[in-house]
């Protein structure tokens, strides 16, 4: 490799990683949230058959039959976005093969490994499947409970939307807050505008994008679940090309947790990075394993794998210890 500054060349690299992790977990954010509102309209829509008596749903046996319907609905909006989402972690797996490219390592550790990328892919995507069937089965109990309480049919349609999305959209002004906070939420430059849309939804709309809801939930595991296939991945291209020291990459933000601040540009050995998550407790720590954990949930930093011939002068300009 000709002469070169190491530690901009691996700025260059993390950046272009950066890139690629952002656009896809924007994009996925964005299906989900065209998904969930047709998953929503669904839901509704089956809602206009129900059996109603005074303001109450009365028939245990629609109630019961009902599971069925937020099955299929869940089966044809949620699981096919599930299914297309970890389907584009292929291009997080070529950006990684990409990388081992730039260092020079032989063409056999550049390939992208297709039974490695299939497992996992298929690995978070029962993650999201299991969710999805978790919100099946409490929107069914709190259907069939309420036929057994009583309970007014159109509280039960809101509550239904609301495990769904969050939000009982009601107006155009609404569904315009939620786009904005939806599309923003984690642009820090965004960051007083989205603050004052979701007080705007607390206060004048009266709603809440912080509810036990899918959208809650899903939102989070698009980010973290590409994160997790993204360092998992890494971890196993460098292993198979015998490397085990990496950077530690990412953006600092306002938000960011005092951990990855003191860790961000810093390189470790497979042994030193698994020492450390094993034996220091954070605030938002999710696990132990630096590869697949990192700083915790929603972490945005990520791992570049390093040549050893470039420890040195890497090591002179960010230091790990």
């Amino acid at each position: 490799m000709p002469a070169i500054n190491i530690p901009e060349f691996y700025r260059r690299l993390g950046e272009k990683q950066d890139a690629i992790l952002d656009g896809l977990d924007s994009a996925h954010i964005d299906t989900l949230s065209k998904s969930l509102r047709k998953l929503e309209r669904s839901v509704v829509s089956a809602l206009q058959d129900a059996p109603v008596k005074g303001g109450v749903l009365w028939d245990t046996k629609w109630a019961i039959q009902f599971r069925k319907q937020l099955s299929e609905d869940f089966g044809k909006e949620y699981n096919p976005w599930a299914q297309k989402t970890v389907d584009g972690y292929n291009e997080s797996a070529k950006g990684i093969n990409s990388l081992f490219g730039k260092l020079n390592l032989d063409s056999d550790f550049t390939k992208v490994d297709k039974s490695a990328i299939k497992q996992l892919k298929q690995q978070y995507f029962h993650g999201f499947q299991d969710l999805g069937l978790k919100f099946v089965n409490e929107m069914a109990d709190a259907t069939y409970q309420s036929v057994l309480t009583g309970r007014k049919f159109e509280d039960l349609v809101v509550d239904l939307q609301q495990s769904i999305n969050g939000v009982h959209i009601v107006t155009d002004e609404s569904k315009d807050l939620v786009a904005f906070v939806d599309k923003y939420r984690d642009d820090p430059a965004k960051g007083e505008a989205v603050a004052e849309a979701i007080e705007k939804l607390h206060t004048q709309f009266a709603q809440d994008m912080v509810g036990q809801n899918l959208r809650r939930y899903s939102s989070q595991m698009v980010h973290d679940s590409l994160m997790q296939f993204n360092g998992t991945y890494t971890r196993h291209k460098a292993q198979e090309a015998g490397l085990d020291h990496y950077l530690y990459y990412g953006s600092l933000i306002k938000d960011s947790r005092s951990f990855c601040s003191n860790h961000v540009d810093k390189t470790y050995s497979t042994a030193e990075a698994e020492k450390i998550w094993s034996n220091q407790q954070w605030k938002g720590k999710s696990g132990t394993d630096p590869f697949i954990d990192r700083g915790g949930y929603r972490c945005i930093h990520h791992w570049v794998p390093v040549d050893p011939e470039h420890l040195a002068e890497l090591n002179e300009e960010y230091p790990a210890h």
